[in-house]
């Protein structure tokens, strides 16, 4: 049962948004128990791929432990979009098992109604403030989780948004100049009290991939991600421009789940227990 496991895990690392497409069509049950097994990265390639309704019939099946570990290994919006779907006594469980930061975080984006930018907005954007040099700059960035590349808001000291400044630049810059000097005009901002739909035509998406989200004093509070938008508007990231998958593709790959989904039994024997009897739950 190891080599089917490993065989189901490479498969998703080749095919994430064809795995997803195809676990969609499967038991609750069954996609549970794979999961509670799979490696976290195989666990987070998935339910990211997925809409969050069709998260939650899944997540709501594991134990707290293991939504928990899925939770935090998410994009902060749509970790809390599926948060937002789970009934009270599930959703306070999974909180209290986050790290302090990613629990605040999801708290304060399921302060936001659900039709919102604030909803699905990152937080946790990479931010600089505008007073300090190049040299200061990279040292910041050395000390972030993140590695994603591109362009980085920059921020005066009452958090609002300056500029932004794009990562190549400051590598390529004098240590000991300041990046206002570097940085370009910004984005128009959007209130995180708008609605998705307000900003489907903004002018901000033929310019970038991110849309700077402020609060009502104008602050800066993060961004909203184009793929999240997407998301967010009830459409999942396999139907973005560019990234169809042909129906050959997925014909192969839900063959190949329904092969590996004979029955609940199948999957759910890798452990030996369910994620019921571990503490999970149906609705």
């Amino acid at each position: 049962m190891t080599e089917t496991l490993d065989l189901a895990v490479e498969f998703v690392r080749r095919q994430p948004r064809a795995a997803a497409r195809a676990l969609e069509q499967q038991p609750p049950s069954v996609v549970a128990a794979f999961l509670a097994n799979a490696p976290e990265a195989t666990a987070r390639d998935l339910v990211s791929r997925m809409l969050p309704r069709d998260a939650v019939r899944i997540v709501e099946l594991l134990a707290p432990e293991t939504a928990a570990a899925l939770v935090r290994n998410l994009e902060p919006g749509a970790g809390a979009a599926i948060l937002r779907h789970l009934p009270e006594t599930i959703r306070a469980p999974i909180l209290g098992r986050l790290p302090t930061r990613v629990a605040v975080t999801c708290r304060l984006l399921l302060r936001y109604s659900e039709g919102t930018v604030g909803a699905w907005m990152n937080p946790r954007a990479l931010t600089l403030p505008d007073d300090i040099s190049v040299e200061e700059a990279l040292t910041r960035l050395r000390r972030e989780e993140t590695t994603e590349p591109g362009s980085i808001h920059v921020l005066d000291r009452a958090a609002r948004l300056r500029g932004v400044v794009n990562i190549l630049d400051l590598l390529r810059a004098d240590d000991a100049i300041r990046i206002a000097v570097l940085m370009r005009s910004p984005q128009d901002t959007v209130r995180g009290r708008a609605t998705l739909d307000a900003v489907i035509d903004h002018p901000a998406w033929r310019e970038g991939d991110d849309l700077p989200i402020t609060d009502s004093a104008g602050k800066f509070i993060g961004v909203l991600g184009y793929v999240q938008f997407r998301k967010a508007m009830g459409l999942s990231a396999r139907e973005a421009p560019g990234v169809e998958i042909g129906d050959a593709l997925v014909q192969i790959s839900e063959s190949y789940w329904r092969w590996l989904s004979i029955g609940t039994e199948t999957l759910c024997a890798l452990t030996t227990e369910t994620p019921a009897k571990r503490g999970g739950r149906r609705r």
